[in-house]
C-alpha cells in the first residue's frame, strides 16, 4: 500500500517537472518573440528617423541650390542692367 502511495508521489512528481519544462519552454519562446518584436519595431522607428533626416537634408540642399541659383540670376541681371 505504501509503495502504491510513492508511485502516486513520484508520478504526480514527474508531471509537475514536465508541466514546470512545458511552461518554462512556453515563457522562453514568448519572451523570444516579444524581443525580436521590439527589434522590428526599434528597427522600423530607426528606419523611420532615418528617413525623416534624409528627406530633411534633401529640403535643405534644394533650398540651397534655389538661393544659389537665384543669387547667379540676380547678379546677372544687375550686370546686364549695368
Amino acid at each position: 500500500m505504501s509503495s502504491h502511495i510513492f508511485v502516486k508521489l513520484k508520478r504526480l512528481a514527474s508531471m509537475g517537472a514536465r508541466e514546470t519544462q512545458r511552461l518554462a519552454s512556453m515563457g522562453a519562446r514568448e519572451t523570444q518573440r516579444l524581443a525580436s518584436m521590439g527589434a522590428r519595431e526599434t528597427q522600423r522607428l530607426a528606419s523611420m528617423g532615418a528617413r525623416r533626416i534624409q528627406n530633411r537634408f534633401l529640403i535643405f540642399v534644394i533650398i540651397a541650390n534655389c538661393r544659389f541659383y537665384a543669387k547667379i540670376r540676380l547678379n546677372n541681371n544687375s550686370f546686364k542692367i549695368l
